[in-house]
């Protein structure tokens, strides 16, 4: 290139600044799933809860043994990896249980494959196990660990028809779950009062310089001893009876028809379908589904397009139509004569 010569070469434009806008700016675009994670992000969650009810017969010994066994399967599923940690109400009766669990659906799942194991050293002490309730994304917990109770129920003076409809069982199975709901509700408050004052105790006589012999140390400590006893006593005695189901609303939750049973939901919901398509399964694909035959044939493609006389829109109508026919043929006719007269001649 000769010195010397300008060349206009196209300038970059400049970067468009925010602050040139002034009160005009761009409006923030939000995606559907960015609305989701800040919704969850709020609710300190990071996926769906779900939350199930079941109920079933058992052969523990003692409270001791069946609190042991069901703590240990959600300890494992705990341990493990998972999204949202399981957490639930146990209640345990001298033949019954019911037991309440919430998490994600992935460990829910997990926990009834370790609960329905065959081979696992407490199948022989489980009976017929029925679902009571299944809830899709819940709004919150019930209780953030796990709790597990056990008490005397009252007993039941109405006869319950296990043969009933559909209508006359699902009153008592919405009583049942209602119940359930007010018993962990309750139960879990009077459990963080307690802690609160557990650890409230604990406080004081650590921050405290007072010996452990000390008069003022022991009077607080014996205080609040006292309002623990209280506490749980009074809950225990009084209010608590009031929300436990009766013997023989477990005995027709579990007999009745209408309640699905614990591993047909399971096998439902817990596993995932699998799609058995034979074309999928064999290599190579069998003759009978390759068509082979489609070129046996002679097939001539067309490569010209049909000659046809157009006819203008303007002429398109049966009258007009009519008219071009009859001029056609008044002209083969001129034709078919002048040809005659040729041949005479």
């Amino acid at each position: 290139m000769r010195r010397g010569v300008k060349v206009n070469y196209p300038q970059k434009k400049p970067k468009l600044k925010l602050e040139d806008l002034g009160d005009v700016k761009e409006p923030e675009r939000h995606s559907m799933y960015q609305v989701l994670m800040d919704n969850l992000k709020i609710a300190k969650r990071n996926t769906y809860l779900h939350r199930i009810i079941y109920i079933g017969e058992h052969k523990f010994p003692c409270f001791d043994d069946a609190s042991a066994v069901f703590q240990q399967i959600i300890n494992k599923c705990n341990e493990t990896y998972c999204i949202e940690k399981l957490s639930g109400f146990f209640l345990y009766y001298s033949q019954y249980f019911v037991h309440m669990v919430e998490g994600d659906e992935d460990n829910l799942n997990k926990h009834l494959k370790y609960l329905l194991d065959v081979a696992a050293e407490h199948a022989p002490y489980l009976g017929n196990m029925k679902l009571l309730i299944h809830i899709s994304h819940i709004n919150q917990r019930f209780i953030d660990g796990w709790m597990s109770y056990t008490s005397k129920p009252a007993k039941l003076l109405e006869k319950l028809d296990i043969e009933a409809d559909l209508q006359y069982s699902a009153r008592f199975i919405y009583n049942f779950i209602k119940k359930i709901y007010f018993l962990c509700s309750n139960y879990a408050d009077d459990q963080t009062k307690i802690d609160e004052r557990e650890k409230s105790m604990q406080s004081v006589s650590a921050s405290s310089n007072i010996t452990n012999d000390s008069p003022s140390l022991i009077y607080h400590e014996a205080s609040i001893q006292m309002s623990m006893s209280q506490l749980t006593g009074r809950s225990t005695q009084k209010e608590y009876i009031m929300y436990l189901p009766e013997y023989e609303l477990l005995d027709f939750a579990i007999k009745t028809s209408f309640t699905m049973p614990l591993r047909e939901y399971s096998s439902m919901y817990g596993v995932v379908p699998m799609r058995d398509i034979y074309k999928d399964r064999v290599w190579p694909v069998p003759h009978d589904f390759i068509p082979y035959d489609i070129f046996e044939q002679p097939y001539t493609c067309m490569t010209e397009l049909p000659k046809e006389n157009r006819i203008p829109s303007a002429f398109y109508s049966p009258s007009c139509l009519g008219l071009i026919e009859k001029k056609e043929a008044s002209q083969t006719r001129q034709s078919i004569t002048i040809i005659d007269n040729l041949s005479v001649k």
